[in-house]
């Protein structure tokens, strides 16, 4: 479907939120259980991840936000004019508002993203907010090969992957998207990309528990979103938030864990759950410089440039096609 309006071009690749019920059902059959982390991110969950960002706990957004603006000079001549800026989730505007204060041969900013209503809350705010500014929204899951209208007519395209989520990718997963990535851009185009490091898993486990429980009203957001997508009467109150560090893997590994055992009849099938079992909702990877240029490299791209905070804590990679 293709929507135009005014300075607004919008496109829904398909319904996504009807392709992701197998999906959710078939991690529920299995054992371990498991629940994708795109799942995370309806209006709901999108609007408590913007709250986790603003956490004093939760570190990588200001870290993040630091770098960009140390180095947006750099940044505004690699995204370079008459370019597509393509951003992969749904826009903080804190940080976009950065790039495009500053960058200003961005000829159509394209942001992806699977949550429809929180991208045209996004996008409205936006277009209010840069008169001349120009957006082609489209409505799909970033995880999978898209093709973006007309995308060869922009002398140079720029690929946005902020916020640490690179991280939820598995290594073969990660491995396989920037090879869709790869293909999406031209020669001389790049990715610029926010990757979380591997520090003291005190600050790591704090960050992902924080001390409002906001962390834990996302998580638990799953359950509410089960519950609309099937109809089904799962009671949030009989699951409880768990996220810790795996030191061995280099990543937070965060589940639902369920507190009693009873049975459940989700889209037409009883879904068992045992007390204590865990469902695997996300995996947080931490990555050192030398780790995620090495995967970066494998995927056919070259890491141009790599900048970190302060205190390490967290990386921008510039890596070119």
């Amino acid at each position: 479907m293709t929507e135009e309006l005014g300075r607004l071009k919008f496109y829904e690749y398909k319904k996504v939120e009807e392709n992701l019920k197998p999906e959710l059902l078939s991690g529920l059959r299995e054992s371990p259980k498991h629940i994708s982390p795109k799942f995370f991110y309806d209006k709901t969950g999108s609007q408590l991840f913007d709250q986790i960002t603003n956490l004093e706990e939760y570190y990588p957004t200001e870290k993040e936000i630091s770098i960009l603006r140390d180095h947006i000079n750099e940044i505004c001549s690699m995204i370079g004019e008459n370019s597509a800026l393509i951003e992969y989730g749904g826009a903080n505007l804190r940080k976009i508002s950065i790039i495009l204060d500053h960058c200003k041969g961005i000829a159509y900013y394209i942001p992806i993203d699977i949550s429809t209503i929180y991208m045209q809350s996004s996008v409205n705010r936006l277009l209010n907010q840069y008169e001349d500014l120009s957006i082609m929204a489209i409505s799909a899951d970033f995880t999978k090969p898209i093709r973006i209208p007309d995308i060869e007519k922009f002398s140079r395209r720029t690929i946005l992957f902020l916020g640490s989520s690179i991280g939820n990718f598995e290594p073969d997963e990660l491995l396989h998207f920037l090879m869709n990535a790869n293909e999406t851009i031209e020669e001389g185009d790049c990715l610029i990309i926010g990757a979380d490091l591997r520090k003291d898993s005190e600050i790591l486990n704090r960050a992902y528990n924080d001390s409002r429980g906001v962390t834990a009203a996302f998580n638990l957001n799953l359950i509410t979103r089960i519950n609309r997508e099937f109809g089904s009467g799962l009671s949030p109150e009989l699951f409880q938030h768990f996220a810790s560090y795996n030191g061995e893997k280099g990543r937070i590994e965060m589940y639902l864990k369920v507190l009693d055992n009873f049975e459940m009849n989700i889209g037409g099938e009883e879904i068992v759950f045992r007390k204590n079992e865990l469902i695997h909702t996300e995996n947080s990877y931490k990555f050192t410089i030398e780790g995620f240029s090495d995967i970066v490299e494998k995927a056919g791209f070259k890491v141009g440039k790599v900048w970190t905070d302060e205190e390490n804590y967290y990386s921008v990679f510039i890596i070119v096609k």
